[in-house]
Order: structure tokens, then C-alpha cells, then sequence
């Protein structure tokens, strides 16, 4: 029986995809997702095919009979082969980049997708088996986090084709199962921005001493506790305003270069007048030693902020802040909190130390802390 525009117009999608049939072979293919699109099954040197014309209403019903009727003169030359998943891929990512709010966010979803394409991108978006997948996105369980965010991704790809017709079912369902469980990860207490002025303000109203200027040099640097409170003398640069952090102190096992501002420069200028000893931070109890972590620790305690905010917090905040308030590069930050990369592409090509960009940031978040007092 014949379709009446009414009808193509009044279809709606279920929880599956389903088939409103036409004449002469012609059907509407009405995915889950609402979109519809004008096939047709033939046979093609013997082999069952499904040919799409195109999607409604973009292709009205009086056109799409029309070439349902044209390919009918002339099917061989008329079949058209489903485009690679690196065509669909790429059309995917044009829509879906600029929804995304947050540019690293725009940066992962593309870098992590390219690097997929490049493996399995030439086969057609029809011919996707699961092993090949499967296969695929285990290249990526290294980092199962990324790769299991990437796996999404590849199913909205997926998706997507089907919503264009190209496919009637898929296989990239489930892909995160093939991948490492990923351990939960315990997160430091860390304040929110808007608790910043009262959590530096209630660090400027304690007793000068060592914990006070140990919690504002961890604020301004950012530097994690354990890279502080054993921090030497030698370690500082007071003439060029550099700290040089040694490898056997840092978490990756290299040296960290920290950019020191005015207001830090003030903070330890004072303490190497306070100490008797090698170190910075000189505990007042235990003479020639440095503090611990837990004297920053208590330090917050004292001040109302148990289960509130840590050492390793000032790290959070540092980061939130920059990357929400400012323009400042990602790689500036990452540098500076002295992460490693995850993205193998961007280890391999992203070598700078971006010292001098750094110093401009440093500055910049130092004085955005003043401006919260």
C-alpha cells in the first residue's frame, strides 16, 4: 500500500528501529532516534544489499520513488557503497565538538577519535565486526580511563551512522567491557572558589609561624606537600627567583623547575631568616628537621577545615582557577603542576618547558590570591 505524506510525517520512533513500507520496494527507515531515511533491499550479483536514497525530508516521498524507480532501470550502476568510519567519524565530531563547552574537552574528543581513525578508519562503516573494534580500543587500555571514554565515542559514532541510514544495527555496543576496570580514585578535599576569601583570610589571621607560611608558599606555588616540607636551601635561586625541585622529590623522577613570584620570594626570604638548619620549613619542635605534612594538615584543622580542604587541595584549586578564569594554555598548567602526559601523541611532540609563559602565570595566580584578601 501506498505511503501518503501524512503518514510519513505522523511516524515516530519506538525503542527500536523499524521498517513503514512503500511501493516497489521502497520503505521509510525510521531509526530510535527519530531520524528517517528512504531504503530499498535488493539483490546485486547475488548478494542481498540495502540501498539508501537519502534522508527525510530532505528527500521528499515523490523524489525518492523517483530514483527508487531510476536504480530499478539501471541497479548495478546505481548501487553507492557506505562511507568509511573515518567519513562518518569526521562529520560526527563537526557536530558534536562545538556543543562542548570546554576547549580541552573539544581537544580530547578530537585527539582521542583521530588516534582511532587512524587505526580502522579506511573500512567502511558497514563492515565494522566487533573483533576489529574490539581489537581496536584495546590498543588504548594502557589508559583506561581515556580509552574508556573513547569507547563511547565510538559508539556515538556508530549511532550516528545508523541515524543516517547507513547502518540498520551495529556492533560497538558495550565496548568498555573488553577494557581494565578502572580504580576508583579517592579525591583530596579541596574547597570550592567561592570558600577561596574566607580559607585565605582565615591563613593570613594565624600566628605567625611556620605552618602560616608553609600553607601560603603551598598556595602559591602548588607544589605537592611532600616537594615542600622537605625543600633545602641550595634548592632556591634567590637572585633569578627560581626553585629547582630535585628529581628524587618529584613523582616523575625528573627535576621541577617552580617560577617564584614576589609574594613567594617574600614568604621564603623570611623563613630562611627563621631557620638554623638545611631546610626551609624547619621544624620548631624537632630542631634541624623539617616540618611534616601533618603540621599544614592540623594547621587546616585548627582553622574549621577538617574534611574540607588538604594540602593537596591548594593543587586543585590552582588548577580549577586557571583553567575555568583564565586563557592561559593547558600545557602551561599541566607543566606546572608537573603532571605526566596521558596522550602519547602530545608526550611524543610536547617537549617545551614553556618557562617564560609559566612566569606570566604564576604571577597572574598569585595575584588573583591577594585579590581574594
Amino acid at each position: 500500500m501506498a505511503l501518503t505524506a501524512k503518514q510519513i510525517d505522523a511516524a515516530k520512533p519506538k525503542d527500536k528501529p523499524y521498517k513503514i513500507r512503500d511501493i516497489e520496494g521502497l520503505y521509510l527507515y525510521i531509526s530510535a532516534a527519530g531520524s528517517k531515511s528512504w531504503k530499498c533491499d535488493c539483490d546485486v550479483d547475488g548478494r542481498r544489499t540495502t540501498i539508501t536514497y537519502g534522508k527525510y525530508p530532505d528527500l521528499s516521498l515523490a523524489d525518492a520513488r523517483l530514483k527508487n524507480l531510476e536504480r530499478k532501470k539501471a541497479p548495478v550502476e546505481r548501487v553507492k557503497t557506505a562511507p568509511t568510519f573515518r567519513d562518518v567519524a569526521r562529520e560526527w565530531l563537526e557536530k558534536k565538538v562545538p556543543s562542548l563547552s570546554n576547549s580541552k574537552h573539544q581537544h580530547q574528543t578530537i585527539t582521542s577519535l583521530e588516534q582511532f581513525i587512524s587505526k580502522v578508519g579506511d573500512l567502511a562503516i558497514d563492515k565494522m565486526p566487533r573483533t576489529t573494534l574490539v581489537k581496536a580500543i584495546q590498543e588504548f587500555a594502557d589508559t583506561p580511563e581515556s580509552a574508556r571514554r573513547l569507547a563511547g565515542r565510538v559508539t556515538m559514532v556508530m549511532d550516528y551512522a545508523m541515524d543516517l541510514g547507513y547502518l540498520e544495527q551495529h556492533s560497538a555496543s558495550n565496548l568498555t567491557r573488553v577494557l581494565p576496570s578502572v580504580r576508583e580514585r579517592r579525591h583530596m578535599a579541596c574547597i570550592d572558589i567561592s570558600d577561596a576569601p574566607k580559607l585565605f583570610n582565615d591563613i593570613r589571621s594565624m600566628e605567625q609561624g611556620v605552618s602560616k607560611q608553609a600553607l601560603l608558599l603551598l598556595a602559591y606555588t602548588f607544589v605537592r606537600t611532600n616537594e615542600l616540607i622537605k625543600a633545602k636551601l641550595d634548592e632556591f635561586d634567590f637572585e633569578n627567583k627560581v626553585w629547582v625541585i630535585p628529581a628524587e622529590r618529584m613523582k616523575l623522577r625528573k627535576p621541577h623547575v617552580v617560577p617564584l613570584t614576589p609574594q613567594s620570594m617574600s614568604i621564603i626570604t623570611d623563613l630562611a631568616d627563621m631557620t638554623c638548619s638545611e631546610y626551609l620549613l624547619e621544624s620548631p619542635v624537632r630542631r634541624g628537621q623539617p616540618i611534616t605534612d601533618n603540621s599544614m594538615l592540623f594547621a587546616l584543622y585548627r582553622l574549621g577545615y577538617r574534611g574540607k580542604m588538604t594540602g593537596h587541595g591548594f593543587r586543585a584549586l590552582a588548577s580549577t582557577v586557571l583553567n575555568q578564569q583564565t586563557q592561559f594554555n593547558r600545557d602551561w598548567i599541566e607543566r606546572q603542576l608537573a603532571h605526566k602526559e596521558t596522550d602519547d601523541v602530545r608526550l611524543a611532540y610536547n617537549r617545551a618547558d614553556y618557562y617564560d609563559q609559566r612566569v606570566v602565570m604564576m604571577r597572574w595566580y598569585s595575584n588573583w590570591i591577594d585579590a581574594q584578601i
